[in-house]
């Protein structure tokens, strides 16, 4: 660690060591997990590249990826624990498998006049090792794992298949895609089990959409299903399998059919919940009005940087932009959104009332945002007020209301929503300005100001 202090203050900074004049997350790797690591590599090392809002930030980041790591490493499938393991032992006499399938080219390699010729040399203390082992008694799983995998591989199973496509996907690094990715794995392999990716078939596919299909809505397994077929054509790929996706042309039942219909808050709603937040006018009460101003998402308000809140032009507005671990919904969810005059007040007292990098500290460290966390205190909020079976989204819906209500033409709504396009020309040009979007919302939201 790094300690900088001066006369008054003393600021210690934790897996922070200078590298001969280079900034660096320095971690060491915890004795337990040691045989996980060759060549008696001790620290995990990640230079600082300064592209986040700080080095804070940066080893915020760093240091919430090995935690998962060590966490894996810890709590792993016990059968690919036990590969870990076997591995580890291999690395340590400087094989690794398949070495049992080598013999040497050059056959006088190995020539000791009373052991004779030996044509896998580079065996020889493994195997010295091994027969101690056998000799003692301390044979253990681990090692005979390890002398099969010298000449087999372990048939893949479905334990392996989410970091070969993670290790292979333009996305494989980012946490918040491996977040979202692992989550939907998950359903998938707690309901099918840790079985042999060569024993999935189209019984098992259907069988796992009429089990999801009583937990959560169609939509939801549908998604799940593109993310399960995604995964096994990159394992398919990458491994060079001779096997049938199972997943492909899946079909689900009455699929959408299941869905609830979102009810949009109606504009008595509206007003209360607004008058509430300017009474309130806290952090969590501030990102709800801006919602219900803009027809944001909740994820885009707690994530907004102090950079991202343009309040010197013309035209005052916000820009929705990817950064770090903080991702858009889709391509269209990018765009600047103006604030009417009453965001624009509460949004100014925000940001008078605290001095961080971002604009709501509590939901945004500027890595990652907690919008789960504001989601769960604003539903609170909505139910306390008498307003029951409503969310955040349902602002989102309340505002598309009220921008077809105010004859705005969709195009527009879909720029200020961030809606998807309907037609491939509304993705040509420089797309609508600012006052056009002004003009809009502020027609949209006279029957709720």
């Amino acid at each position: 660690m790094l300690v900088f202090q001066s006369s008054r203050l003393t600021v210690i900074a934790k897996h922070l060591i200078n590298n001969n004049g280079t900034l660096t997350f320095q971690r060491r790797i915890p004795k337990d997990l040691l045989q996980f690591y060759k060549n008696g590599q001790q620290f995990i090392r990640h230079k600082l590249t300064g592209k986040y809002i700080s080095i804070e930030s940066e080893l915020a980041y760093h240091t919430k990826k090995t935690d998962k790591l060590f966490n894996e490493l810890r709590s792993h499938d016990p059968q690919k624990l036990l590969a870990l393991e076997a591995e580890a032992f291999l690395a340590m006499f400087g094989n690794k498998p398949n070495d049992g399938n080598i013999m040497l080219e050059n056959l006088t390699a190995w020539n000791d006049s009373e052991i004779g010729f030996h044509p896998q040399a580079h065996l020889a203390d493994l195997e010295a090792e091994i027969e101690s082992l056998k000799s003692t008694g301390k044979f253990e799983e681990k090692h005979k794992l390890a002398v099969h995998l010298l000449k087999k591989p372990l048939p893949l199973m479905l334990s392996d298949c989410l970091d070969i496509y993670l290790s292979n996907h333009a996305k494989g690094t980012e946490p918040y895609f491996i977040k979202n990715t692992n989550n939907q794995w998950v359903s998938f392999y707690r309901l099918v089990g840790n079985i042999r990716l060569s024993d999935l078939n189209r019984e098992t596919a259907k069988t796992f959409v009429e089990r999801r299909s009583k937990e959560v809505k169609t939509t939801t397994v549908d998604r799940e299903i593109s993310l399960i077929r995604a995964v096994i054509n990159k394992v398919i790929l990458e491994k060079n399998l001779d096997l049938k996706n199972p997943f492909i042309s899946l079909v689900i039942q009455s699929l959408g059919a299941d869905s609830e219909i979102r009810h949009p808050f109606t504009h008595e709603e509206t007003k209360l919940i607004i008058t509430k937040c300017l009474d309130k006018g806290d952090e969590l009460r501030t990102i709800l009005l801006i919602i219900l101003l803009t027809g944001a998402r909740l994820s885009e308000i707690c994530g907004l940087r102090r950079c991202d809140v343009m309040l010197e032009d013309s035209i005052p507005n916000f820009h929705l932009v990817e950064y770090n671990n903080r991702r858009l919904k889709n391509k269209q969810s990018e765009r600047f959104v103006p604030l009417v005059p009453m965001a624009l007040g509460a949004i100014k007292k925000q940001l008078r009332s605290q001095d961080s990098e971002v604009t709501f500290p509590t939901y945004c460290d500027g890595t990652d945002v907690f919008s789960n966390k504001a989601s769960a205190a604003l539903a609170g909020f909505i139910k306390r007020l008498g307003i029951k079976d409503k969310t955040t989204h349902h602002a989102r819906h309340a505002m598309r209301d009220l921008l077809r209500h105010a004859d705005i033409p969709p195009h527009i709504q879909n720029a200020i929503g961030g809606w998807g396009t309907t037609s491939v020309g509304e993705s040509y040009g420089s797309g609508y300005s600012l006052k056009q979007k002004m003009d809009a919302l502020i027609a949209a939201v006279v029957p709720i100001t």
